[in-house]
């Protein structure tokens, strides 16, 4: 993805190119939204209707309006759009669980008290 800028005091186009995959973008902000949800769970934040529903069209309006990411064509409309629905929805909906989810079994305590054999554990021959 690209993403060019311009300025009035600089005539030139510069040309950064902060991800080359939609694969790259995703594996960086996975740990960025987790991080992210992390910081506002400690500052108390909590999500609702508004931080999952509201939030992520709003941050949507400011970058591609107000920050004229309308001007980089195509790639700034991906760009915006990730960001808006990738990035603020996830770390909102990551703040939501954080606070709604279900407690998760932990498989692997259950077969360790079991005393179950792991498939990949050799099986013993038993003395004859």
């Amino acid at each position: 993805m690209t993403c060019r800028t311009s300025s009035a005091s600089d005539a030139g186009k510069i040309e950064h190119y902060s991800y080359w995959t939609y694969d790259e973008y995703f594996q960086k902000y996975q740990s960025y939204t987790k991080l992210g949800a992390l910081d506002m769970w400690d500052k108390g934040k909590r999500a609702g209707f508004i931080g999952l529903f509201v939030r992520p069209v709003l941050r949507f309006l400011q970058l591609y309006f107000f920050k004229l990411g309308w001007v980089d064509g195509l790639p700034g409309l991906q760009i915006c759009m990730l960001t808006a629905f990738y990035n603020t929805f996830v770390k909102q909906g990551r703040l939501w669980e954080m606070e709604h989810a279900l407690p998760q079994p932990d498989c692997e305590k259950e077969w360790e008290e079991n005393g179950w054999r792991h498939v990949h554990e050799p099986r013993t021959r038993a003395a004859a």
